[in-house]
C-alpha cells in the first residue's frame, strides 16, 4: 500500500473487497441451488469431476500451511523479540506450533467463542499500551 499511496491503495483495497463479497455471492447461490454440496472443493467435482476436487483440495492444503507457516513464524518472531530469555528461535517456534495446534484443533464454532474473546482482548490491551 506505501507504494500505491492513500487513494489508490484505499480503491485497491475497496476492489479487491468487492471482488471477494461478489465471488462469495457466487459460491452461495450455487450452493444454494445445489443442496449436497458443502465445500469448494464439492463445488470444484460438481463442475469439472474428480480431477478438479483433487486440485482445489491440494491448493487448499498448500494455502493452509503457508498460513500456519507464517502464523507461527510471527508468534515465534514476536516472543523472541520480547522476550531476553536464552531460548533459541526453535523453542518459540515449538511453542507457536503447539498453540496453533491446540487452536486450530477446535472444529465447531460454538467452540471456539472463547478464543475470539482472547484474541479480542489481547489485541485491545496490545493497543492500549502502544498508545
Amino acid at each position: 500500500m506505501y507504494a500505491l499511496g492513500a487513494v489508490p491503495g484505499s480503491l485497491s483495497v475497496i476492489g479487491w473487497g468487492a471482488l471477494n463479497t461478489y465471488g462469495a455471492l457466487l459460491l452461495g447461490s450455487f450452493r444454494n441451488r445445489h443442496p449436497g454440496i458443502h465445500s469448494v472443493a464439492d463445488m470444484a467435482e460438481h463442475v469439472g469431476g474428480i480431477w478438479y476436487r483433487e486440485v482445489c483440495g491440494a491448493l487448499f492444503i498448500i494455502g493452509n500451511v503457508l498460513c500456519v507457516g507464517a502464523g507461527i513464524l510471527a508468534i515465534s518472531t514476536g516472543i523472541n523479540a520480547l522476550s531476553h530469555h536464552a531460548a533459541c528461535t526453535v523453542w518459540w517456534s515449538l511453542i507457536g506450533m503447539l498453540v496453533v495446534g491446540a487452536g486450530a484443533s477446535l472444529r465447531k464454532f460454538q467452540s471456539i467463542g472463547w478464543v475470539t474473546w482472547v484474541g479480542f482482548v489481547s489485541i485491545f490491551v496490545s493497543v492500549l499500551i502502544v498508545v
